[in-house]
């Protein structure tokens, strides 16, 4: 009987090391995103990705294919990979931006949510033009659409990254805002 509870406690220390441990790791990973670092990694490559995106937009009869050496997408220090196409139909263009994760497979709400406000807050988009939704894969999608003249003054529009005090208003407004914003689910 004393082999079995000696057995039971060495299966539980096991259990809960490795536990620990794969907290620690999601802590560890979790710190690199939401650093001041990353967030200003984003801002600071995000004018070269609206750039990439201005200069291949997509017409209806094109077959496009994006690969990993795309200048329309980013794959940040941290592991977040963000995506930016633009389609042009008639008079209207559709911009779509997407935040993946290569790292954990999938974007936790919080980073997908967050990261998509700083997205719309670095180019400048009025919240109320938005159309959010979340993949059943966790990939966060943005999209808005533009006529012709307000998509030529968007593009003359520098992206700017934000100043360390600008980006601690940020995390205060998302914070205090992100629950109101409605995303809907796609399978």
């Amino acid at each position: 009987m004393e082999w079995l509870t000696l057995g039971m406690l060495l299966g539980m220390v096991i259990v809960l090391t490795m536990a620990g441990l794969w907290l620690l790791k999601g802590f560890e990973a979790y710190t690199k995103v939401f650093s001041d670092e990353h967030f200003q990694e984003v801002g600071t490559r995000l004018p070269a990705l609206k750039r990439a995106a201005l200069e291949r937009v997509i017409v209806p009869q094109a077959a496009e294919v994006c690969t990993p050496e795309d200048p329309r997408g980013l794959l940040t220090s941290a592991g977040l990979t963000v995506l930016y196409l633009i389609g042009h139909k008639g008079d209207w263009f559709h911009h779509d931006l997407s935040v993946s994760s290569t790292a954990r497979g999938y974007v936790a709400h919080a980073v997908g949510g967050m990261f998509t406000g700083l997205l719309v807050r670095l180019l400048g988009v009025g919240v109320d033009r938005l159309r959010l939704w979340v993949s059943s894969r966790a990939v966060h999608h943005m999209a808005f659409t533009l006529s012709a003249e307000e998509h030529e003054l968007f593009a003359s529009q520098p992206v700017t990254p934000l100043s360390p005090e600008e980006l601690t208003a940020f995390r205060v407004d998302w914070a205090l805002s992100s629950r109101t914003i409605r995303w809907e689910r796609i399978p």
